[in-house]
């Protein structure tokens, strides 16, 4: 998972671009880049590490009117390539599980390849075009997999979305420009810094599976180039359970309602007899809300944690995310002692750091701890997602309900049903992907 931006500003875009790129950190916290197109050049910038404090003092010399930005989680971008269509950067999102045959193919052709990472497949595999429109195309009818692109020019910008429509790509507007983004969190602002002024953006519509869409100077308009789609979709139900910010709007649906409708549906099939529900935070906040609203349960939290912790479900290192893990909580004694305890989070992975949690719960004085689990039993990697650097468990995929319950040390635990994952959503089974809960 990787947060891909692009603007166009009819003013000098620098402070936006990674201001709204800043809005997309939590779909990668490993690298982070910005490339504009401005006097004439294109411009590009790089880093490891999070975008504010990396960025904030380093904005020199990124000043355009065109500009494109990237987040991610393993590689760097946005890239730079040179073709015989003229130089373009590019930020990518996605996997292409059919990466090594095309590969192949283009190493049978005389091609090389600087690093093995998809963006510079994908990117190689435009390059084949006649000019960036048809390499877009031929891309994507080539490519297995999710692929939400942008790619900056000396025209304007490009985005395209994979048939599929597996990860998001939204469009928005403004009274100075347009914006594409993975999530409407990146619209949602509203500031001034320096001599420049921020305005929200309205969410227009999503790109569709398939679409190939051109934002260029002229007039200001954004162009539909094609429609590749077939009518099929394969939205990823985990960007709502999780990936996604609250306060985005993927697909026209809220991620906070579908949540919301998560943590209801698990309040329904319940009748544990407690004293409050407490969330995992961050990402099980509105689970929980949603237990609440329906339960009745008074609402509190426990679990506090600090501020300026990455995302752990995202570090791409199984050791590196037990680490964060195991640092994140702090415990709100006077909300624990003596009481009867419903925790809602979002997912269970290896079961570890659940278990440590259910531990200094008991140990703070909880008199019982209750788990329950918003999405059902995720029992391998996603397999639209890269492979893992290490090898991961999933501890849903060799032991049962009741023998998870024991290893995390719980009074109770109890998964989301598989077929509310759809109605939560508001989405036909067929038009989500739910790869990673099927055997």
């Amino acid at each position: 998972m990787s947060g891909v931006l692009a603007i166009y500003s009819a003013g000098d875009l620098t402070d936006e671009l990674f201001w709204r790129l800043f809005r997309l950190q939590s779909r990668g916290q490993e690298y982070c880049g910005l490339s504009v197109f401005g006097e004439n050049k294109i411009k590009i910038r790089t880093h490891r590490g999070l975008v504010r404090p990396t960025f904030q003092h380093d904005l020199l010399d990124l000043e355009g009117n065109f500009g494109i930005g990237h987040t991610s989680s393993r590689d760097r971008q946005p890239i730079r390539i040179e073709t015989k269509m003229g130089e373009f950067t590019m930020g990518f999102d996605g996997h292409i599980i059919n990466g090594k045959i095309l590969r192949n193919e283009l190493f049978k052709q005389g091609h090389s390849f600087s690093t093995l990472a998809d963006v510079e497949l994908v990117a190689k595999l435009i390059a084949q075009g006649k000019d960036i429109e048809d390499g877009l195309e031929r891309m994507l009818k080539q490519i297995k997999g999710p692929c939400s692109l942008v790619l900056l020019n000396e025209d304007g910008i490009y985005a395209a979305r994979d048939r599929l429509g597996f990860r998001p790509l939204v469009l928005g507007q403004n009274e100075v420009g347009y914006a594409i983004a993975s999530e409407t969190c990146a619209f949602n602002l509203k500031m001034e810094t320096g001599q420049t002024q921020i305005s929200p953006m309205r969410r227009l519509r999503d790109i569709e599976p398939g679409e190939i869409i051109f934002l260029g100077e002229n007039g200001v308009t954004v162009t539909t180039i094609k429609k590749l789609g077939d009518g099929r979709k394969k939205h990823c139900c985990f960007e709502w359970v999780y990936y996604a910010r609250p306060d985005s709007i993927i697909e026209g649906i809220s991620v906070t309602r579908v949540r919301q409708n998560l943590g209801r549906f698990l309040a329904q099939e319940d009748n544990v007899k407690a004293d409050l529900v407490a969330p995992v935070p961050f990402s099980g906040i509105c689970h929980a809300e949603g237990y609440h609203l329906e339960s009745g349960l008074t609402f509190l939290g426990v679990i506090l944690s600090p501020q300026y912790m990455e995302r752990t479900y995202i570090i791409p290192v199984p050791v590196e995310r037990q680490q964060e893990a195991e640092i994140k909580p702090n415990l709100i004694e006077e909300n624990i002692r003596g009481k009867i305890i419903v925790i809602v989070d979002d997912s269970i992975r290896s079961g570890t750091t659940l278990r440590g949690l259910v531990k200094n719960l008991i140990e703070m004085g909880a008199k019982e701890v209750h788990v329950r689990i918003a999405s059902p039993p995720s029992i391998k990697h996603c397999p639209f997602e890269p492979p893992p650097q290490e090898k991961e468990k999933f501890i849903a995929a060799t032991k049962s309900v009741p023998e998870i319950k024991d290893f995390i040390g719980a009074n109770s635990l109890e998964f989301q049903r598989l077929e509310n994952v759809p109605l939560a959503i508001g989405l036909p089974e067929k038009d989500l992907c739910l790869d990673c809960f099927l055997r």
